[in-house]
């Protein structure tokens, strides 16, 4: 069987539900890679570019933002990546179960559109 990046969102909402900063960092940081991969292999589809194709987390978000039908998505993906950024890098704030939540949130949507 082979690994799925979309099963890091349900880590993620595992995660999620418990009461434990590290783990709600967790989720966050789980939940943005699932949503990352899913852009990736779409840009890369897009692109007529081979699906494991790289590309860096900022110009991805670019890539949507700066196409019409899609500038929503590269917007909700640029402030997702921001929180992956503060989940797994910032010692303060505290990571809070509203900002995982938001997290969750984003990436479903994004997942809806991108999937």
């Amino acid at each position: 069987m082979s690994f799925q990046w979309l099963d890091l969102m349900d880590l993620a909402r595992d995660l999620a539900g418990t009461d434990n900063e590290a783990y709600r960092r967790a989720a966050i940081s789980r939940a943005y890679y699932a949503v990352f991969h899913a852009g990736r292999r779409r840009w890369a589809q897009d692109q007529g570019l081979p699906t494991d194709r790289r590309i860096e987390h900022a110009p991805l978000w670019e890539y949507y933002r700066r196409r019409p039908d899609n500038a929503a998505l590269g917007e909700k993906g640029r402030r997702l990546l921001e929180l992956r950024r503060g989940a797994d890098y910032d010692f303060a704030p505290t990571c809070s179960a509203k900002d995982t939540q938001r997290a969750l949130h984003l990436a479903a949507e994004l997942l809806a559109a991108l999937v």
